[in-house]
């Protein structure tokens, strides 16, 4: 209200960002989507490039958790494009993940796999220990898919330990959830439902939603 009072639109196109951020975070798509979007047109109209691919990540995203994956694909494309003109590798790294699983849950699982391996490329050379820790549990998502629980303990078990070392205690609680998945696999039904009631407390802790896609 203040930067619309100021008549500053980046500043009002930067609150609508972070604002339409925790409306997804809190599970409240569609005020989400119209602050995400507004924000965007405030970016193209300011020439702003940086805030514009920001904006375009954001609907990503947001595409993506509600399941509109050719929505997200689309969005994820243009906000990479930007990223490359930018070359800001950090970003470039985070779309090749989100694209990646645009693809995934989408069942183009080969597409998937080239993007979460171009990405952890880049996050190793960045030397970012969370985007590795996202992408292992991505790619043993992938291997959960494929049918081979065991080399997906093993994935995910890294990212945990990458995700929990970096506090991300919200990605932590995806993935307990995933481990659970892979001991019910495997039959052990014990640890599986310690894991889930671990994860339900991490969300209950951290005000997290669960994203409809999962």
């Amino acid at each position: 209200d203040a930067w619309r009072r100021a008549g500053d639109a980046a500043g009002t196109a930067g609150a609508l960002l972070d604002l339409g951020l925790i409306r997804q975070l809190e599970g409240d798509y569609v005020s989400a989507e119209t602050e995400f979007k507004e924000s965007l047109g405030l970016f193209r109209r300011l020439g702003d490039d940086l805030g514009e691919a920001h904006a375009l990540h954001y609907l990503g995203l947001l595409a993506m958790a509600t399941a509109s994956l050719p929505e997200a694909i689309k969005w994820f494309g243009e906000s990479l494009c930007l990223w490359h003109a930018m070359s800001n590798r950090q970003m470039i790294a985070t779309d090749f993940t989100n694209l990646g699983e645009a693809h995934h849950l989408s069942g183009a699982l080969d597409e998937a796999e080239r993007l979460y391996r171009e990405a952890l490329s880049l996050f190793e050379i960045l030397g970012d220990p969370r985007g590795q820790g996202f992408v292992l549990g991505q790619v043993g998502l992938l291997a959960l898919d494929r049918g081979n629980p065991k080399e997906a303990r093993e994935l995910l078990r890294e990212s945990l330990r990458l995700l929990w070392s970096a506090g991300l205690r919200g990605s932590a609680a995806d993935t307990l959830q995933a481990l659970a998945e892979v001991n019910w696999r495997l039959g052990e039904l014990d640890v599986a439902a310690t894991l889930l009631q671990t994860a339900d407390r991490l969300r209950e802790e951290t005000g997290l939603v669960r994203q409809p896609v999962y």
